[in-house]
């Protein structure tokens, strides 16, 4: 479907001004100018009548001064849904992109990244790895090999497969649901010993991984909430309910990793100890 010019009829009512962004998403979508066209016989209705009597010129300067100040509305509108789709654009790039920059960070210190493979935050810390010739990277699918999920990701998931690791619980067929979306992240954490949570709202999948990890005893981070990487209202639940740790210093994390690998290493046991 290809859209050169969408014209979207309005008479500033509430039911078209609801209506409008879901135009202005369309015209955005399909790189359409949007034209609005001003409807003004819908505005005058016969429940209008039954309010009182008027006559024409009263009738017009009613109709003119409603759509003059419904016109500013929506102009002031769409400034604000502008405004926000930019700052919505601006962030979905910030917050990948601090994904890319310390996943490549802990891939130059020798430390294997662990995600899931989703778009957006898992495929950017997988790329970040992979950025380097050394990188290791191990990526948790919610689905089956021969039908691996997103598809958008599967070039990413061939390149883990031949450099890195792929893990799979299940049988290769199976297309993915939600629940194994979910059910996936106890081993994402379960084969690590950091998680980093980079964004998140108050609900959805990376909370049920804090959830896990936490129950699991592994430590949990977050980038710094001054670093505003929004959704980042599931951020500050993270830190005042699951003891999550702002930080924005990787190193922080990678000296906490060698130093439990040190101690794990210490109390290893071996059976040459026992000939």
């Amino acid at each position: 479907m290809d859209f050169k010019k969408i014209i979207f009829p309005t008479d500033f009512s509430e039911s078209s001004q609801f209506a409008l962004p879901y135009a202005v998403d369309m015209a955005l979508k399909y790189h359409a100018q949007l034209t609005l066209v001003h409807v003004i016989e819908p505005i005058v209705t016969p429940v209008d009548f039954a309010w009182g009597t008027y006559n024409y010129p009263d009738i017009e300067k009613q109709v003119n001064t409603y759509a003059e100040d419904s016109l500013k509305k929506v102009v002031e509108d769409l400034k604000k849904l502008s405004e926000r789709r930019n700052k919505l654009n601006l962030e979905s790039h910030q917050i990948p992109k601090w994904a890319f920059e310390k996943a490549r960070i802990f891939a130059e210190n020798d430390i294997t990244v662990v995600s899931g493979g989703a778009i957006g935050i898992d495929a950017s810390a997988h790329k970040g790895t992979l950025e380097l010739s050394k990188g290791k990277t191990i990526c948790v699918l919610g689905s089956g090999f021969f039908k691996m999920y997103p598809k958008e990701n599967i070039s990413l998931f061939e390149e883990i497969g031949k450099r890195g690791l792929l893990v799979s619980e299940h049988l290769p067929n199976f297309p993915g649901s939600r629940i194994s979306l979910i059910q996936r992240n106890r081993i994402t954490s379960g084969l690590s010993n950091v998680i980093i949570v980079v964004a998140s709202g108050t609900h959805g999948g990376a909370m049920v991984q804090i959830k896990i990890a936490f129950e699991q005893r592994i430590p949990i981070f977050c980038p710094k909430l001054s670093l505003n990487l929004e959704p980042n209202e599931g951020l500050r639940q993270v830190i005042d309910e699951w003891g999550g740790k702002e930080t924005d210093d990787v190193y922080e994390i990678i000296a906490l990793l060698n130093r439990n690998e040190k101690t794990r290493m210490k109390n290893q046991v071996t059976l040459s100890q026992f000939a």
